[in-house]
C-alpha cells in the first residue's frame, strides 16, 4: 500500500480494503487517528486477520475503540470482544470464534444500525439480547453459528429491526420469544435451516406454524431456495433412512446439506457414530463413498 496515502490530511471519508498484513493496518490506524476531527465516514474491510499473537489481538482491540464507522473484519479474534466505539454503525464479523456471547458488548452501541455474524463468528450455544438492547438496529444477520441452539431475546429489544436473517444455524429448533413486540419487523429471510425449524413458521392443512404468533403478522417471511438441513440429532433411532436428496443409506448423509442434486463437490469426514467404528468421507458430486 503506497505509503503516500498516509501522508495525506483533513480526510472525510475513508474506505479502505486490506490483507491481513499489521504492517498496512497499522498505518491506517495512524491514518484515522490523525484524521480523528475530520473523517465523516470511515470503512475498512479488513481480510484474513488471525489474531494469534499478543500484538495482533492488541491491535484488533484498539482499532475496535478508534472511530471506524463501518467494519468488516474476517479472522479469528478469540475469547471476546473488548471495549467498542460508540461511533460504528455497521459491524460484519466472519469467522470471529468469540467464546463469550458478543451481543453483550454489542447491544448497548447507540449508533449500530447493521449487524452480521457468520461463519462461526461466535461458538458458543447460548445467546442473549437483553430488553432495550441494540436501540438503532436496523439489520441483523445470523448464519453458519454452527453451535448455537438458544437465542434468548428479551421484549423491548431490537424495537427498530426491520431485516432479520438466519441462515444455517442447524442446531436452532425455533425463533425466539420476543420478537413479537418488534413492530418494525419486515422482513424474515430462513435458509438452510432444519425442517423442524421452517415447519414452525409454516401453516399447511391446519398444522404446523407454531412460531408464527412470535412475529407481528406484517411481517413477509421468505424461505431460501434450498433443501432445509436434516435435523441435527445424536440419536440414531432419530435419523431418517435415505436421503431424500441423493437416495444415500448411509448414516453420514444426516450431518450434510446434500448438495448432490446441484451437482456440488460436498465431503466432510464423521467420527462420532456410536454405532459405527469405520469412518466415511462421502463426496455427493461423485456419489462415492471411502471407509478408512
Amino acid at each position: 500500500m503506497p505509503e503516500e496515502i498516509f501522508a495525506l490530511t483533513s480526510f472525510r471519508t475513508l474506505v479502505l480494503s486490506v490483507e491481513g498484513n499489521l504492517k498496512d493496518l497499522e498505518q491506517i490506524f495512524k491514518c484515522i487517528e490523525s484524521n480523528a476531527n475530520h473523517l465523516s465516514k470511515t470503512s475498512l474491510d479488513i481480510r484474513n486477520f488471525d489474531c494469534q499473537s499478543k500484538e495482533r489481538l492488541s491491535f484488533i482491540q484498539k482499532l475496535l475503540s478508534s472511530r471506524v464507522h463501518i467494519l468488516r473484519l474476517e479472522g479469528r479474534i478469540g475469547v471476546e470482544l473488548g471495549a467498542i466505539s460508540e461511533s460504528i454503525t455497521e459491524i460484519h464479523l466472519n469467522g470471529s470464534q468469540l467464546e463469550n456471547d458478543p451481543m453483550k458488548k454489542l447491544e448497548v452501541l447507540p449508533k449500530l444500525r447493521i449487524l452480521v455474524l457468520e461463519i462461526e463468528a461466535y461458538t458458543g450455544n447460548k445467546m442473549h439480547c437483553s430488553k432495550l438492547g441494540f436501540p438503532e438496529l436496523r439489520s441483523l444477520k445470523l448464519s453458519k453459528l454452527y453451535n448455537l441452539k438458544a437465542w434468548n431475546v428479551e421484549d423491548r429489544s431490537m424495537l427498530k429491526l426491520s431485516t432479520l436473517e438466519i441462515q444455517n444455524c442447524r442446531r436452532m429448533k425455533m425463533l425466539p420469544e420476543g420478537l413479537e413486540s418488534i413492530h418494525t419487523l419486515s422482513k424474515l429471510k430462513i435458509s438452510m435451516m432444519p425442517k423442524g425449524f421452517q415447519d414452525r413458521l409454516r401453516m399447511v392443512d391446519g398444522k404446523g406454524g407454531e412460531d408464527l404468533r412470535k412475529i407481528n403478522p406484517k411481517c413477509t417471511i421468505e424461505f431460501g431456495s434450498d433443501d432445509p438441513w436434516p435435523e441435527y440429532t445424536t440419536d440414531s433411532a432419530q435419523r431418517p433412512d435415505t436421503c431424500a436428496a441423493c437416495g444415500s443409506t448411509s448414516q453420514t448423509y444426516w450431518r450434510f446439506y446434500c448438495n448432490f442434486k446441484q451437482n456440488s463437490s460436498f465431503g466432510e469426514t464423521i467420527t462420532d457414530f456410536p454405532s459405527s467404528s469405520s469412518t466415511e468421507t462421502r463426496d455427493f458430486a461423485s456419489s462415492s463413498v471411502t471407509t478408512k
